[in-house]
């Protein structure tokens, strides 16, 4: 098959990732008589997240990296091209470590609810591609997020 074939995009993902675990939810799984308490100790029950900090470490280091890129915005608001293309290198390596961190957040597990509407409200704000989801769409979304991690 061709390279292009196994390529998928930003929106194939983020429908992948975000309409498999809620369809899954529209049946209601029969309730289990297994609780975590007869789980041997140090045993991982699979609807448990194991939460070791990555999702607290990833979600801080994306907070710095987003705070050095304004950083640099803030210090080249107003200036001329000339003023500006001096802090160019220095801004395209905030952009990059802006971008990794966001990755690793993404990528770390979200130990709760509340935690998976900071991920999605990451994904709709720098990863999907302007216009690919209407505005409406996506406030819809995070406000449901944002409700189910408060009930």
């Amino acid at each position: 098959m061709a390279g292009g074939q196994h390529n998928p995009t930003r929106r194939a993902v983020l429908g992948a990732a975000v309409g498999v675990p809620l369809s899954s939810s529209f049946r209601r799984r029969p309730e289990s008589t297994f609780s975590a308490a007869d789980a041997p100790e140090g045993t991982w029950i699979p609807d448990q997240v194991r939460n070791d900090g990555e999702w607290e470490q990833a979600i801080a280091a994306f907070g710095s990296a987003q705070a050095a890129v304004a950083a640099v915005e803030r210090a080249t608001a107003g200036r001329s091209v000339e003023e500006e293309e001096a802090w160019l290198p220095r801004y395209d390596a905030a952009c990059e470590a802006m971008a990794a961190a966001l990755a690793r957040a993404i990528a770390a597990p979200a130990p709760d609810l509340a935690a998976l509407a900071v991920k999605l409200e990451l994904v709709f704000a720098h990863e999907m591609e302007p216009g690919a989801l209407d505005q409406i769409s996506i406030d819809l979304i995070l406000s449901d997020a944002w409700r189910l991690a408060s009930a």
